[in-house]
């Protein structure tokens, strides 16, 4: 990736904390926008407390479109969600009106669940041990 590219996000990127940690930086509010993604559903992988995508034509989520993320951003992004996920272009939906972004939408061996992901949820129950276990590892 030499150009800058938007990312939407799904899962626990959408943290606040997370993000600020895997940057190592805050990013701009004006480089985040809400974002909706049709056609695919947010679930748990089985086993795990984070999210994949899964097709679903008549469902669609909320999200965040990080706008104009750099190289640099870009291959740390990469790095924490690993390549356990499939990077995929999509369009979303934003106040601005439809956006190019990509995706880490999950991969060969992620077995998704029928259960909705909810970032309020992951926050309330997962989220303390979460950030002690996985920056310990990645850092």
């Amino acid at each position: 990736m030499t150009e800058r590219k938007n990312v939407f996000f799904y899962g626990t990127l959408l943290d606040h904390d997370v993000l600020t940690h895997v940057l190592e930086a805050d990013v701009a509010p004006a480089r985040l926008a809400p974002a909706t993604l049709k056609g695919y559903r947010r679930v748990y992988i089985r086993g795990r407390l984070y999210p994949m995508l899964v097709q679903a034509p008549d469902h669609r989520f909320e999200g965040t479109v990080m706008l104009d993320c750099t190289q640099e951003e870009w291959d740390k992004i990469s790095h924490y969600e690993s390549s356990d996920y499939d990077v995929e272009r999509v369009s979303v939906r934003t106040a601005m009106g439809n956006v190019d972004a990509f995706i880490f939408r999950g991969g060969v061996g992620q077995i998704p669940t029928d259960k909705d992901w909810d970032l309020g949820t992951w926050q309330s129950h997962h989220k303390a041990a979460f950030m002690s276990r996985v920056f310990h590892e990645i850092t």
